[in-house]
């Protein structure tokens, strides 16, 4: 579907923002970009969850910050479209297992 190399680079470059950005917009734009991806096939979803995005996000709903409502439904809307089940996806569990 995409040329994979570039597919992965750029995802990696869209996840570093999110993990990396000090400015909020900038997070949140990269946080909406990400779940626009996820949402699209499960093979990019596969790419994204690599990045450690949910982790990021849920840890992002979790810390008492100042979220705005439109942030937090953001995240949230990331976050149901990597759990939003699929026929195809495989079992999500391998995505939330440490690798310690």
């Amino acid at each position: 579907m995409y040329p994979r190399f570039r597919f992965l680079g750029i995802v990696k470059v869209i996840a570093q923002h999110v993990k990396n950005s000090t400015t909020s917009a900038v997070r949140d734009q990269a946080i909406m970009c990400l779940g626009n991806i996820i949402a699209d096939c499960d093979t990019c979803r596969n790419h994204v969850m690599k990045t450690g995005i949910f982790e990021i996000v849920l840890d992002l709903l979790q810390t008492p910050t100042n979220l705005t409502a439109k942030q937090r439904d953001h995240y949230a809307w990331t976050l149901q479209n990597i759990l939003r089940p699929s026929p195809t996806a495989p079992d999500l569990n391998v995505f939330f297992t440490s690798n310690t």
